[in-house]
């Protein structure tokens, strides 16, 4: 046993080398398929638009463009975000549009594609180099680092139509994920009138999934939530037609959707525009915003007629005199009514007669929501 010692340590001296450099062609290995990885997240990271979906099937695109066929021939112009490979684009400079803006950003995998189709047609498309969807985020990082990404947009946009108001058409498919923020960031924009309500009051054809039209637009207690109440009164709204999620294309992983996912999801083809019903009301920008402001924070609460109350002392008591006096609205009026259970008529004039109080300036809800910076 002792003499077989030296000739095992002999062995192993001798097999070590060997055993140090197979380890290190392993590690290497590892190594450089470790980079090979990384390298190719981060390619398909930056050719990736996680924040769009493309219409993929040409019959698709020709409804759109078949609903875009009235606004082509009132000279409208026609911004589409996310184009992808431009397969509507391409319909819609069929159609005859004279004005046609595509917005993809410069790292989308299809921004050749629309430069293309923009080097096809220089005196009818204009580029936008920005991705629309996210105009929200867009104007925060103008802000942080003053920049002015956003408003390049909107100047260029004013500069070829040649008009400070233009009349414009957003085309826009949005993913499921962002669709609910894209909404509620529409309706906090044009209460504020900014964004892209800054340069007109745009109309929006946009495919929304049917579960997020259903509870923003169709569902039976949507009058008793903030953003759809808010939705109805400030918008309208018609769902034109309904497709399969077959017919478009999800270009990021985290969007993507199996065979039997997409053919079970219907998507809502959906026109959005602004009403001035109830915006002629208010005499101010910021008397919308107030009112937002005040539905979001009495929904929320699930307040009665005393949060008014909270907000100036003795409004509720003041409101109930004016109305009983009147004897012609919100004669229903009690401490105990839910502020949900309102009208829409009802409860903008609630808040008219809550303006009326002199101590409204100081109350605040007049200067909460100049603080308050989410959206809905």
């Amino acid at each position: 046993m002792l003499r077989t010692l030296p000739r095992l340590t002999q062995i192993v001296s001798n097999l070590a080398p060997a055993l140090i450099s197979t380890r290190g062609r392993e590690s290497s290995s590892k190594t450089s398929k470790e980079d090979v990885t990384a390298s190719q997240v981060s390619e398909r990271k930056r050719r990736s638009n996680h924040d769009a979906i493309y219409i993929s099937d040409p019959d698709v695109a020709s409804i759109v463009a078949e609903e875009l066929r009235g606004d082509i021939a009132a000279g409208r112009l026609i911004l589409e975000a996310n184009p992808g490979p431009g397969i509507l684009s391409k319909q819609l400079l069929n159609s005859g549009v004279q004005r046609l803006f595509l917005c993809e950003p410069t790292w989308s995998a299809f921004y050749n594609d629309v430069e293309q189709i923009r080097a096809e047609n220089p005196d009818r498309v204009e580029l936008l180099s920005e991705n629309l969807v996210r105009m929200a985020s867009l104007a925060r990082f103008d802000l942080i680092h003053g920049s002015n990404r956003l408003g390049h947009c909107f100047q260029t946009i004013n500069h070829v139509s040649g008009s400070d108001n233009p009349k414009i058409t957003m085309v826009l498919s949005v993913p499921r994920a962002r669709q609910r923020r894209f909404l509620l960031s529409l309706l906090h924009s044009y209460a504020a009138r900014s964004l892209i309500f800054s340069v007109s009051d745009v109309e929006f054809l946009m495919f929304l999934s049917e579960d997020e039209y259903s509870q923003m637009f169709a569902c039976r207690r949507m009058k008793a939530r903030p953003a759809p109440l808010l939705f109805h009164m400030f918008f309208n709204h018609q769902c034109l037609a309904s497709v399969g999620g077959e017919a478009f294309r999800f270009n990021s992983d985290r969007d993507l959707m199996s065979s039997k996912t997409k053919k079970r999801s219907v998507m809502k083809l959906v026109r959005l525009s602004p009403s001035n019903e109830f915006l002629s009301r208010f005499d101010a920008p910021e008397r919308v915003e107030e009112f937002s402001f005040f539905v979001r924070q009495a929904f929320t609460r699930g307040a009665t007629l005393l949060y008014l109350n909270e907000l100036i002392p003795n409004a509720a008591r003041d409101v109930l005199l004016k109305t009983r006096w009147s004897r012609k609205e919100l004669t229903h009026l009690n401490v105990n009514t839910k502020l949900y259970s309102l009208a829409p008529t009802e409860l903008l004039r609630l808040f008219e007669l809550l303006s009326e109080n002199p101590l409204f300036p100081q109350c605040p809800l007049a200067t909460a929501h100049e603080q308050d910076s989410r959206t809905l």
